[in-house]
């Protein structure tokens, strides 16, 4: 019976484990709630073209931001984030 309830008790750690470490931080995640926002995501953005001397269109961000937003709740998860990195990866293959 022991061995039962360790072993139940073990998956259990490793199930919420694994759903933890799905939820990496990313630094566009200011507050750390697990999900970016669009103005989290558009500053970010905005840092980070300011940096490369670069232009920053908010208007096109904006439009990123929709582009990932996949399930159009307003807020990028690590699957949306990550949907994006494998496209330029599959566009940078093909060159």
């Amino acid at each position: 019976m022991n061995r039962i309830l360790v072993s139940v008790l073990m998956a259990a750690v490793m199930v919420a484990g694994g759903a933890f470490a799905e939820q990496k931080k990313t630094p566009m995640d200011s507050n750390s709630d697990g999900k970016v926002s669009k103005e989290e995501f558009c500053s970010a953005r905005e840092k980070m073209m300011k940096n490369a001397g670069r232009e920053f269109n908010r208007t096109a961000v904006e439009k990123q931001f929709a582009a990932k937003d996949k399930n159009k709740d307003g807020f990028l998860t690590g699957e949306e984030l990550k949907g994006k990195k494998q496209t330029q990866e599959k566009s940078g293959d093909e060159d």
